[in-house]
């Protein structure tokens, strides 16, 4: 708000790229200015709840979790209540804000096989605050048995299955390629990118196999936290490190023996 106050006074002919925004309005008045590019930050729940009914059949009851009511505002969700209204499905809308954390784990202690739950932003409860992650953790012990599903990245804790989320990562790498872009083509349009385009699917290995949900069945392109290849991009340098060093071991190794026999044959 405050860059575009001051657009034309202080940063005039100057690109500008935003993500992280997940206000529709203060983006499409952003889109008005010259030279003003984006991406568009939404919670995905409809693609989430495609994600439950997809791959857990005997569920009947979705309760999408967060901490204000604020988090659920059209403007920063993609959520079409018509679009689940003759599936049989209850999706219930549960706000931590409005009561205790003891309040809350007797609720979803009644939760059972037909239940499924999504994290949005939940945590700060009446009487304590947990980040979202902490927030995973301490659910666990009410709901072991019950698939959560993510919004955000940052939210996937060991148990949980993942999701459609917001990966901040992502959208700081799309937004500098943006930038990239505009500053070596001198781009003078403005770019956009809705969050369909930016946000990724996550899943965490251990949860698929708990809930016996194929990898086969997942969106195209889903990233599995716990696979061979997560394994590889975040000890990729470890592991190649040590395989050379192994190998220049064995090399070594092969050279010592080949000369200890050579200089066997030689003194005989």
């Amino acid at each position: 708000r405050f860059i575009l106050k001051f657009r034309n006074e202080i940063f005039k002919d100057i690109p500008i790229v935003f993500f992280g925004i997940e206000d529709s309005k203060l983006i499409e008045f952003a889109l008005e200015h010259n030279l003003v590019s984006g991406i568009e930050s939404t919670k995905s729940i409809d693609s989430n709840i495609d994600l439950i009914l997809n791959n857990h059949k005997n569920v009947k009851n979705i309760h999408i979790i967060s901490g204000y009511k604020s988090h659920f505002d059209k403007n920063t969700i993609t959520y079409d209540e018509n679009k689940y209204a003759d599936k049989n499905l209850n999706i219930n809308f549960i706000i931590t804000s409005e009561m205790s954390s003891n309040q809350f784990s007797e609720l979803i202690s009644t939760f059972d096989d037909d239940d499924a739950i999504i994290k949005v932003a939940p945590g700060d409860f009446t009487d304590v605050f947990f980040d979202i992650y902490n927030f995973g953790l301490f659910m666990e012990y009410f709901a072991e048995n019950i698939p959560v599903y993510n919004i955000y990245n940052v939210g996937i804790t060991p148990s949980d299955i993942g999701g459609k989320v917001v990966s901040s990562k992502n959208y700081a790498i799309k937004s500098m390629n943006m930038i990239e872009y505009i500053l070596k083509n001198d781009y003078k349009e403005n770019i956009y990118i809705d969050s369909d385009d930016a946000n990724s699917y996550i899943f965490n290995n251990n949860a698929l196999k708990k809930f016996n949900i194929k990898k086969s069945i997942l969106p195209k392109d889903s990233y599995i936290l716990g696979s061979f290849k997560d394994i590889l991009n975040k000890y990729g340098k470890i592991i190649y490190d040590i395989v050379i060093f192994i190998v220049t071991l064995i090399i070594i190794i092969f050279i010592m023996i080949y000369y200890i026999m050579y200089k066997s044959r030689y003194e005989k």
